[in-house]
């Protein structure tokens, strides 16, 4: 066995390069001999994979830090070393001893290659990873050295034309697997490293003890390890283009990758669970005792298990008593406990839930994120009213719980004025309350209801009835020859009118939103009492203001045979809170 540092003469190989680029010189090297290399590069989902070349190998430069599959590439190997072609096959250690293993025999014209292997992260967490940016993604380098070799950037090119680059020892993928979190299960136990079967091994020459000064150019610098007279006689061809150095082999004692054992980390599986198959609590109103809030909880709850299909989201702090107990027990998975340990992350959800009083049942703190977990989100939370008070001590406990949450998507406009007047949080977005992530077919699939085609009827969904409301709806439905349709207060009935009702009288914010989502005539009784900002907040999102009054007498009847028409722009709206939802849930 020898040992060398090693350095491609040609710069802008060693610039593509992990370390000094001794793989292109050995790729080309069998090119040139009308061989075959076989390498990782990624495929069109940016899985790693190994592949074979015959011609331009530029795809296998630079290390790809995820468990890259072999495929059919030992098929592959053997059916051109049959056929007398020359193959370089580079991969982990265990990849070629597999190899090895495959061939049952050993082929003069094979070359064979490993690197001093840091270990494999779990593939489905870096796609994982991947979909949190959702974009297009052009390209990818995880050893980007535009700051330097030592300090090396994960890269991702969009085809939108943006990037994302940050220092490998800030990024959240880099950390986990260096820190040996997420590595496959095998990963832990391997002793390859040290007993590798392949020619040449290959890695980084870090805390290099250069005598050659040119090799000090911040750029890399490869350790090259020859273990037999065919790698030998090799190397010797290839030096005319390298730098490089012989090394007396105590070197590797001192090199972490080659010597070191990955002790499996205690909170390994907690992490990986957390990242792939998180147990959530979902904070909002507790109680389900309210049409609109139950809504809002089934859909929350049913898009994050649409994103992460091995989650399991609960909507925590419940009651067991409640008229709508029925569709909460077919709909939703709740527990009527609070927060505690078991949970992997916390999602505070829609509803009124930032006001600064107690829920019954609730503390606080609950409602907001001061929970030491890896996942801490907030989608679409809303205060109720602009003029929301805070005393000192809640704000600076609010302050405080939000201050590292990366994720924080409020429901009204006037949220991200309030997170920042209010907790100095700059961060906030406005999202889609979760019932306007679906669309009217997801309701009637949740009661087994198909649209109804003769709609007759009003829906009068009124939180707050009085005298004169009675009064002027009477009016209406004989005016126009349409009778009130029934409601027993349940969510089904609620669904069933929508689906029935030629048009909606409400002065409820969420009686309003599934007008929209049915895309109903309706009129909204603006309830002051209970939060204008929200009406104001729909009304602006869709151009509906003549819809919203302040006294019945001041409707315009014209609007109740005509539909708002705004399901295109819902849409539109849609996908861009989907889009604030996917990343927060992927995010590692």
């Amino acid at each position: 066995m020898i040992v060398y540092f090693s350095k491609n003469l040609n710069k802008e190989t060693v610039k593509k390069s992990s370390s000094g680029g001794f793989f292109s010189l050995l790729a080309n090297y069998v090119i040139e001999k009308k061989g075959v290399v076989f390498g990782a590069t990624f495929d069109e989902d940016f899985n790693v994979v190994i592949s074979h070349t015959e011609n331009d190998f530029s795809d296998m430069l630079s290390s790809k830090y995820v468990k890259s599959s072999t495929k059919n590439s030992f098929v592959e190997c053997k059916y051109f070393l049959e056929n007398g072609r020359t193959v370089l096959y580079s991969g982990t250690p265990c990849q070629i001893i597999g190899l090895k293993a495959y061939l049952k025999k050993d082929y003069e014209n094979l070359i064979t290659m490993d690197v001093i292997c840091h270990g494999s992260p779990v593939a489905e967490i870096w796609q994982h990873y991947l979909k949190s940016f959702n974009k297009e993604i052009e390209s990818i380098n995880f050893r980007d050295k535009r700051e330097s070799w030592e300090q090396f950037h994960l890269t991702i090119k969009f085809k939108d034309g943006t990037e994302f680059s940050e220092n490998h020892h800030k990024n959240k993928y880099m950390k986990l697997f260096l820190e040996n979190k997420i590595l496959t299960e095998p990963c832990y136990k391997c002793q390859n490293c040290k007993n590798s079967k392949a020619d040449f091994t290959v890695g980084d020459a870090w805390a290099a003890p250069f005598k050659d000064t040119r090799f000090n150019d911040h750029q890399g610098t490869s350790c090259v390890i020859s273990r037999t007279a065919k790698s030998n006689a090799i190397f010797d061809k290839l030096k005319s283009n390298m730098l490089y150095e012989t090394v007396n082999e105590t070197y590797l004692n001192k090199s972490v990758g080659y010597v070191h054992n990955y002790t499996k980390p205690n909170d390994s599986d907690k992490i990986k669970k957390s990242i792939l198959s998180p147990k959530l609590a979902i904070v909002t109103i507790p109680g389900h005792e309210n049409v609109g809030n139950t809504l809002q909880a089934f859909a929350l709850q049913s898009k994050i298990k649409e994103i992460l299909p091995k989650s399991d989201p609960i909507v925590i702090n419940q009651k067991d008593t409640t008229h709508l107990l029925n569709f909460y027990k077919n709909n939703v998975k709740y527990s009527t406990g609070g927060f505690d340990s078991s949970y992997d992350g916390i999602v505070v959800g829609s509803d009124q839930i930032w006001i600064p009083y107690v829920w019954p049942g609730v503390q606080f703190e609950d409602q907001f994120l001061i929970r030491n977990v890896n996942k801490k989100i907030v989608y679409a939370a809303s205060f109720g009213k602009h003029t929301v008070k805070f005393s000192d001590l809640q704000r600076k406990k609010v302050q405080d719980s939000l201050k590292n949450v990366k994720y924080i998507g409020v429901r009204e406009i006037s949220g991200e004025w309030l997170c920042k007047k209010l907790f100095n949080v700059n961060n906030a977005k406005n999202v889609l309350d979760p019932t306007m992530l679906y669309d009217k077919e997801f309701y009637l699939k949740s009661v087994n209801e198909s649209e109804i085609e003769n709609k007759n009827g009003i829906f009068v969904y009124v939180l707050d009835k009085n005298e004169s409301w009675n009064k002027k709806i009477k009016e209406i439905s004989n005016k126009l020859g349409q009778p009130i349709l029934p409601y027993n207060g349940s969510v089904e009935n609620f669904i069933h009118n929508m689906n029935k009702a030629s048009f909606v009288l409400t002065d409820s914010y969420h009686g309003t939103v599934f007008s929209l989502i049915f895309n109903k005539p309706f009129i909204t009784l603006r309830n002051i009492k209970r939060g204008n900002d929200r009406f104001d907040d729909l009304s602006i999102r869709f151009n509906i203001d003549k819809r919203f009054v302040y006294e019945l007498d001041k409707m315009n009847m014209d609007l109740l045979s005509n539909s708002p028409n705004i399901l295109e722009e819902m849409n539109n709206q849609r996908i861009k809170s989907l889009e604030f939802l996917k990343s927060a849930l992927m995010d590692v």
